[in-house]
């Protein structure tokens, strides 16, 4: 009787976590991409707090097996790897750019170690991101084993599909407008179409250097391209790669939900309408053209996997093969190695394909290749592409994605990113075969729809940072887990209780203890984010002083700001970019009317904490030199 009720108890427990981690991932589907896309810092907070919870319930309550919980944590103490402390011998092996850029950072000391990652805090944000990511791909995929909570994931991504298009076309944005959603304005403080203020991922992620020179000092304050905003989304690309994600899943659901109610004919035509009208959208009003190609992709692949056997599927297969060797083709000219292309075609056209080619993401993706070719074991550190790309291309302009998500894990992971992507696209391609094979019919519309837009948003990662947007990367993680499950044996079975395994149940046990780490450590990066934004604020407030005296004085946002970013420092020392924007607010408080001696103090704390920005990354941005 004992036995029996602990049973009970553990499927009521099991039952009751996946109705919670469902909910929790049915919201975030619909409301992260309605916060510009998920950037706005309390949408950032509540998606990792929401990943956290998902995992944890998952890992604690679903019974994953070894592989599933062991795959995370692989690749996050991977990730650690590129942190740790090196003697100067063996990351000249490992790392010739780090080592390089730590050397100078430390000025050339000879008993000074460093670290794979040229910027640490960074490179711990990311695989803290990625654990997550991978956590709730895992969640997805063991929820969607069970047809009612894989129903509900594809609805709430279905609506979330319907409230971005809606919005899309009743907020575009206008040229120069600067306006996101009829009332948020991205126009920037300076300059239109430039902002010093957001995150890189606010932004369109490129932009120029801006050098600020101050009591015969100078630094660079990055102001980035604002971008193009369509809907909710700041950039038109990011808001293409949402409804490539999302409308296969309402036209999924359309048909499940009118089957057996209307005829075959009219189901499929309606689904064709949306489609059709959702292509329209992306390529007349959107204009974006890798998002468009990249949707065409999605609408291909649905169509391939949902038709049953016979002459429609053959002639759909090999629609989408063909298409797909076409885009390889074009990826592999795009991307690769080849000088003059453009002259092989006939002269009207070699302008365009002259432009094309030197298009700033093409140059980018090169800038990533170069980086993988000068540090091809294990990278630059996750997350430092941005870092390094001003030293790669011989100038100041930053720009922090490569707009080519496997080109930048290249550079940032080596060969050891590689082998992960390759354990990836093998897992992805097993489950397709698997459901391409096995599907039973009344399953394969929704599973179609995954692989449809996993397709389209795979495709678009060699052309955009997509992945690196937290509302579309948290839909494809759920995209992803609805796709391997739709490919899995036991997607028809209903998902039974484990035995006891002291084993699994240890593994269970470290999984949930790094992850509430994870959780408490992203908490902590949001609170820092936050005092990073009053940081830049009163930084800026303190330009505009400088070049209009009649504005209001900025002395005293300058020294609440500073006494928030030194309270910040002591629970985040390691962040670079803090540290530097902190000693850039301290040196225009020296700027300000004060006496000599606190002049001379707030100098000295600006030198102190450039110096610790220095230290805690080779190639830390903003701090401030003597004027040449």
């Amino acid at each position: 009787m004992n036995s029996i009720g602990s049973a009970n108890a553990d499927s009521s427990n099991g039952n009751f976590a996946a109705v919670v981690a469902t909910v929790l991932i049915c919201i975030g589907c619909i409301a992260a991409p309605l916060a510009l896309g998920g950037t706005h810092p309390l949408a950032i907070a509540g998606l990792n707090a929401g990943m956290a919870i998902v995992t944890c319930f998952w890992a604690a309550f679903l019974r994953p097996n070894r592989l599933q919980l062991a795959i995370p944590l692989l690749f996050f103490v991977g990730a650690l790897l590129q942190l740790m402390p090196l003697p100067d011998g063996l990351l000249v092996s490992l790392a010739p750019i780090s080592a390089g850029a730590w050397k100078v950072a430390h000025e050339g000391a000879p008993d000074a170690w460093g670290r794979i990652s040229i910027d640490p805090a960074e490179t711990a944000a990311a695989a803290r991101h990625g654990l997550l990511a991978m956590g709730t791909v895992a969640t997805v995929y063991g929820l969607s084993l069970r047809s009612k909570y894989r129903n509900w994931i594809i609805a709430a991504m279905a609506l979330s599909g319907v409230v971005i298009w809606t919005l899309g076309l009743i907020f575009p944005v206008r040229p120069n407008s600067f306006l996101l959603l009829g009332f948020v304005s991205f126009r920037g403080p300076l300059m239109p179409g430039r902002t010093p203020l957001e995150p890189p991922y606010a932004t369109a992620a490129f932009g120029f250097p801006d050098p600020v020179q101050i009591l015969g000092r100078q630094y660079l304050a990055d102001s980035w391209i604002v971008g193009d905003g369509f809907g909710p989304y700041l950039i038109t690309n990011h808001f293409a790669g949402a409804l490539t994600l999302t409308i296969p899943m309402l036209a999924a659901a359309w048909l499940s939900v009118s089957r057996d109610r209307l005829p075959a004919w009219l189901r499929g035509g309606v689904a064709g309408v949306i489609f059709a009208c959702a292509f329209a959208t992306l390529a007349v009003l959107v204009q974006s053209r890798a998002g468009t190609a990249s949707f065409l992709l999605a609408t291909l692949t649905f169509g391939c996997f949902v038709a049953r056997a016979g002459a429609w599927r053959t002639i759909m297969a090999t629609a989408t093969l063909a298409y797909v060797a076409v885009v390889i083709g074009f990826i592999i000219v795009l991307f690769g190695p080849f000088h003059g292309v453009d002259k092989l075609f006939p002269a009207r056209f070699q302008p365009a394909i002259g432009a094309l080619l030197s298009d700033g993401r093409v140059v980018a993706s090169h800038v990533a290749e170069r980086m993988f070719l000068a540090s091809p074991i294990l990278g630059t550190g996750l997350g430092t592409y941005g870092d390094l790309y001003p030293r790669m291309v011989g100038d100041d302009s930053p720009w922090y994605f490569a707009h080519n998500e496997y080109a930048q894990l290249l550079a940032e992971t080596g060969f050891a990113g590689l082998i992960f992507l390759g354990v990836f696209c093998f897992l992805l391609v097993r489950s397709a075969t698997g459901f391409w094979r096995n599907a039973a019919n009344q399953d394969r519309i929704l599973g179609a729809a995954a692989w449809g837009a996993l397709a389209g948003i795979l495709m678009h990662s060699f052309f955009d940072w997509n992945l690196r947007v937290p509302a579309n990367a948290f839909l494809a993680c759920a995209t992803t887990g609805l796709a391997l499950a739709a490919g899995s044996k036991r997607s028809q079975q209903r998902e039974r209780p484990g035995h006891a395994d002291a084993g699994r149940s240890a593994l269970a046990a470290t999984f949930i203890l790094v992850v509430l780490a994870t959780a408490v450590f992203q908490a902590r990066d949001s609170a820092s984010d936050f005092v990073q934004r009053r940081l830049r604020e009163a930084v800026t407030s303190a330009r505009l002083h400088a070049a209009d005296p009649k504005s209001a004085s900025p002395e005293q946002s300058l020294e609440s700001a500073i006494a928030a970013g030194e309270r910040m420092t002591k629970w985040d020392p390691g962040n670079a970019q803090l540290v530097a924007t902190l000693g850039q607010a301290y040196l225009h408080l020296a700027a300000m009317p004060m006496p000599m001696d606190d002049v001379d103090s707030a100098l000295r704390s600006a030198d102190a904490r450039f110096q610790t920005a220095r230290r805690n990354c080779a190639a830390s941005r903003g701090i401030a030199e003597p004027q040449p």
